[in-house]
């Protein structure tokens, strides 16, 4: 399925205040650690923290936030300061250790870039590029590592006097996506820091980090965003509240995904859902076919809200059958009526657990045309004999 009538989201808040009054506040008493390790769930901002924390570290008169007027600030509008060092993900593991290249320093730029525009910007180079090249879009595909050769000449300037501020900020971002052999440089340094370095860490992953790593960080675990918290943070920045309750019910606490799903018309994510169930029922293989393509055209769209959506419009019939109440889909209360009239014996609890076992395949990585037409027999299944009026 294609992403029509997709419109521009830009949500600046970033939440976690407890944390970063944390970082504040260490930095406010001159009781700032060598390292921190910032962690929790992908897609609620953890770079942003980072990037706020580093711009603390830089600037000349700190408060609660950086001051914004300083030449350390005014130098980090752009996030171009000479002591704000940067190192992400950017290559596949068998290049891992080739020298840096041009495209690298361009990718960096773009993630600067993103990073002072958008919180939720990810920070995986070759993602970023994903769209303009074959290479990138298969390093993407298959997990981009942080290359050994990007992070032996950076950490190699750890040593190295800060040039305008008084110290100097690594910001590693996905830490854990650093093959061993990176992370073990980085150990050395975190044993022995450099007195004007400080390195700020985020990882998704906590385990992927060396346990030798870890414990000489500091640690900052953030959580996901609450569905009402994504739900009012959408609103605030002009989201209609149809799509806001949608896109905050289909995210799972990421703020990034909630973004994308809320660029997206209600109506359309609606009626992906309804349209795959009508073939389902019918279970004539044309039209099972027709939307397994259709949905076929954005297979991230499939893997990151697509079962959820089934998932929510059939919670949705299952509540109408002893409440007025549709807490999902309000919008398709007639078509919902109608599909609890025609198969008054469906098993809706069997039809998500297919659902489920679906979601579960396509992490296992089967394909998903495989996944979505064994979906359509099991849903059919679920649904059981039609009622004809």
């Amino acid at each position: 399925m294609a992403r029509p009538g997709k419109e521009q989201v830009n949500v600046k808040w970033v939440g976690h205040e407890e944390a970063r009054l944390r970082l504040a506040s260490a930095v406010l008493g001159r009781r700032t650690a060598h390292a921190y390790l910032i962690s929790g769930p992908e897609g609620i901002g953890k770079s942003a923290v980072a990037v706020e924390f580093a711009c603390l570290l830089l600037c000349d008169n700190p408060q609660s936030e950086p001051c914004g007027t300083c030449s350390q600030c005014i130098s980090l509008r752009t996030l171009h300061h000479p002591d704000l060092h940067i190192i992400a993900p950017s290559g596949s593991p068998k290049d891992s250790d080739s020298p840096g290249s041009e495209a690298f320093s361009k990718e960096l730029a773009v993630l600067r870039k993103n990073l002072t525009v958008n919180p939720y910007s990810t920070s995986d180079l070759a993602e970023l590029s994903s769209s303009e090249s074959k290479s990138a879009r298969k390093k993407s595909a298959t997990g981009s590592k942080t290359r050994v050769a990007d992070s032996r000449e950076l950490l190699h300037n750890a040593h190295l006097l800060p040039f305008q501020a008084s110290r100097s900020v690594y910001l590693i971002l996905n830490a854990d996506a650093m093959l061993r052999e990176a992370q073990n440089r980085l150990l050395k340094l975190l044993e022995e820091p450099p007195a004007t370095a400080v390195f700020v860490l985020t990882t998704s992953n906590l385990l992927a980090v060396l346990p030798t790593v870890r414990s000489r960080c500091q640690q900052v675990k953030l959580l996901a965003y609450t569905r009402t918290e994504i739900l009012n943070a959408l609103v605030r920045s002009g989201v209609e509240p149809r799509a806001a309750e949608l896109a905050a019910a289909l995210c799972g606490g990421n703020m990034r995904r909630a973004i994308s799903f809320a660029a997206m018309k209600p109506e359309v994510l609606e009626q992906t859902a309804v349209d795959f169930l009508a073939a389902s029922a019918v279970l004539a293989p044309e039209k099972v076919q027709e939307q397994v393509d259709k949905l076929l055209e954005d297979g991230t769209f499939i893997d990151e809200a697509f079962f959820e959506l089934l998932t929510l419009f059939l919670s949705d019939a299952a509540t109408s059958r002893t409440s007025s109440q549709i807490p999902h889909f309000p919008s398709q209360r007639e078509r919902i009526a109608k599909l609890t009239a025609t198969y008054p014996n469906a098993d809706f609890a069997k039809a998500v657990e297919a659902i489920d076992r679906a979601a579960m395949s396509r992490a296992s990585g089967y394909t998903p045309a495989l996944v979505l037409t064994a979906l359509a027999i099991e849903l059919n299944r679920a649904l059981g004999t039609r009622i004809r009026a």
